[in-house]
């Protein structure tokens, strides 16, 4: 009888793994699940090629077209344009800035024309701040002028900046500036617009700014050797010190990944720099979904620092494009993969 339900209980067990072994976790194998890379796309590129990624999709400037590839690898829109004189950025939506035809103009991830406006020739800036909001940065001697234009084309304001801007991001239904003083001692100003162009707020750093990230209703100033936590209003939260910031990428809309001098990756968590360990190689690092992938010169890692895939040619850069597929950008061509 023993025996019988002895019997009885292994298949029961047996069973309950094959019908769902994530409920057991002594039989979960996911730490070592095997992965493998399929190439979908290949693209030729030049040195000097411009190309961004938006909403899964690769945005890329290159022999005088503009091309937006989808995850898949094909090509949701295409358009000629002069690969000189360009500025590509990724804001609300893709944005252009064409210098030779004085055209500031928006896209979405299917080539849809969002909108465009004339620009001046003295036009260092276009973005899209929201969907109804557009900012035109135009540059003088000392000074920069700032067009808040709505998206009837309408300039709501413009705005006098006492110095050269360096960041300009969106918060929430607000603009967040930063520009550097230079008529006295060099000061890092920022300041905090609506929509109409009137300041609510501003605040100044002795040390110059990076590059401002806002994230999870933070906004995160980075400086060379430290970053300043503050929230929407730009009061002062956190400060924390980490040795000559190199490389910061995003994560999942609620923390970054930051590289410090020594090529140590890592997170900020409860006000604190926590170091991911790399074995001490000197590794690149992409966000995707709530994990990340670390890669080197040829070698893909998964954030166990387990090999995902090697390669032949030099990696230059990887960027996720949604659903398991990523973009291998190397010198002369970018290949897109889907991860299995």
């Amino acid at each position: 009888m023993k025996k019988l339900t002895l019997l009885i209980a292994i298949v029961a067990l047996v069973l309950l793994i094959f019908i769902n072994p994530s409920k057991i976790s002594i039989f979960n194998f996911s730490a070592q699940e095997s992965y493998s890379l399929k190439e979908v796309k290949s693209i030729d590129i030049n040195k000097d090629d411009k190309y961004k990624t938006y909403n899964g999709t690769l945005c890329l400037v290159s022999n005088n077209k503009l091309k937006i590839i989808d995850k898949d690898g094909k090509e949701a829109y295409s358009q000629a344009i002069s690969s000189e004189d360009i500025n590509l950025s990724i804001n609300n939506y893709i944005d252009i800035l064409n210098k030779k035809t004085n055209k500031g103009f928006s896209l979405n991830e299917n080539g849809k024309l969002m909108f465009s406006t004339s620009v001046s020739a003295n036009s260092i800036l276009y973005k899209s701040m929201s969907d109804y909001v557009f900012v035109n940065i135009l540059n003088s001697e000392d000074k920069e002028l700032m067009k808040i234009i709505d998206s009837g084309g309408e300039i709501n304001n413009r705005v006098e900046i006492d110095g050269k801007v360096t960041n300009l991001i969106s918060i929430d239904n607000d603009i967040l500036v930063s520009y550097i003083d230079i008529l006295d001692d060099i000061e890092n100003k920022v300041i905090l617009i609506d929509s109409n162009g009137n300041i609510k707020n501003e605040i100044s750093f002795n040390n110059i700014i990076l590059d401002i990230i806002y994230n999870d209703e933070i906004i995160y100033m980075i400086f060379e050797n430290s970053i300043q936590l503050l929230d929407k209003t730009l009061s002062q939260k956190e400060h924390i010190p980490i040795d000559g910031i190199c490389e910061i990428e995003e994560y999942n809309n609620s923390n970054l990944y930051i590289k410090d001098s020594k090529n140590k990756w890592g997170y900020i968590e409860d006000g604190k720099f926590k170091v991911i360990k790399t074995k001490g190689e000197d590794l690149k690092l992409e966000v995707i979904d709530d994990t990340y992938v670390l890669y080197s010169s040829n070698i893909i890692y998964n954030s166990k620092l387990e090999e995902i895939s090697k390669f032949n040619d030099n990696i230059k850069e990887i960027k996720y494009l949604g659903d398991e597929s990523i973009a291998v950008i190397y010198e002369d061509e970018i290949k897109i993969f889907k991860i299995n």
